[in-house]
């Protein structure tokens, strides 16, 4: 089946803490979890990306087949993978990268977008590496008047090395978009001890026409230009919040082209209900997605028959 969803960005080894020093892989990347979720919920996707030559492509190669990910824009290379080490605890995550010349920081991006594909995600840590970032934002550009455009930057600090830079990069970013989502945490990163709602309204002016703002156990708030929304997350047994957010942006990418709002006009004129129908369907895929170990996105079967 020819996709209807590309995902561009990053595909990685997740390594977080099991102790002191002591670490356990899993294939991650936080585009590589949207396209996982996505493809879960029952949507053809591709991921666009470029995989390494080692052991760790291997594994990433299992997973994306085990998905049913489409991999005709997959790039190979002979490069190492991109590993992120990841601390938890104290209540907050941290982390650490080692992706000097990885491969998926060098896609080249020289497959064309299939005609088939109604719907682009862009965002993470690939927007902070060339080519790769300049490969994306091209085929975004040139996909987006055709295509909804769904952008999470999942910021990650310890990767920016200028802030200010990356705001001006940030402003681009925003006007390529239809949709964005972000985290509580991105956005104090972003625009520390500012109003949330007055932010949003400047971004909403800038080129997205809607903005979701996550925010863990509370759940989740959408803005347009008219008025904002607000769906609380379920009540859950949390055993994980990895992989948390892009779970939400897959499934609301599945529930966006599930209803055919994949234009700006189905946007513009679409009403409050459905909007409040895809970020209840995002918020509780997420939540889902917390109550197993590591990232386990649910499956369109698994999150039916989830009772609450």
């Amino acid at each position: 089946m020819q996709p209807q969803l590309v995902v561009f960005g990053d595909a990685l080894i997740d390594l977080p803490t099991s102790g002191h020093l002591e670490f356990r892989g899993f294939v991650s990347g936080s585009s590589l979890i949207v396209a996982t979720a996505a493809s879960r919920l029952g949507i053809p996707t591709a991921l666009a990306t470029r995989v390494g030559g080692d052991f760790f492509a291997e594994a990433i190669l299992e997973h994306l087949q085990a998905n049913y990910l489409d991999l005709s824009l997959l790039e190979r290379g002979p490069e190492p993978t991109t590993l992120a080490f990841v601390q938890t605890g104290g209540g907050q995550t941290r982390y650490a990268f080692r992706n000097q010349g990885a491969a998926d920081t060098l896609y080249q991006g020289l497959q064309a977008l299939p005609s088939s594909a109604r719907a682009l995600h862009f965002g993470s840590i690939n927007l902070l590496f060339q080519p790769a970032a300049g490969r994306i934002l091209e085929q975004v550009r040139e996909g987006r008047a055709s295509r909804l455009v769904h952008f999470d930057p999942n910021v990650r600090p310890t990767l920016i090395p200028e802030r200010e830079h990356y705001l001006e990069q940030f402003q681009e970013w925003l006007r390529l978009a239809h949709w964005v989502k972000l985290s509580k945490e991105d956005l104090e990163f972003l625009h520390p001890d500012q109003d949330e709602a007055e932010v949003i309204k400047k971004w909403l002016g800038n080129g997205p026409q809607v903005v979701v703002v996550t925010d863990g156990a509370k759940g989740a708030r959408l803005y347009r230009t008219a008025n904002s929304l607000e769906v609380v997350a379920p009540k859950i047994e949390v055993v994980d919040t990895i992989g948390a957010g892009d779970t939400f942006s897959g499934a609301t990418l599945a529930a966006l082209l599930e209803r055919n709002l994949v234009t700006s006009e189905a946007l513009l004129l679409a009403s409050d209900a459905v909007l409040l129908e895809v970020l209840k369907f995002a918020v509780r895929a997420a939540a889902f997605n917390c109550t197993r170990a590591v990232c386990d996105p649910p499956t369109r079967a698994e999150l039916d028959s989830w009772l609450l």
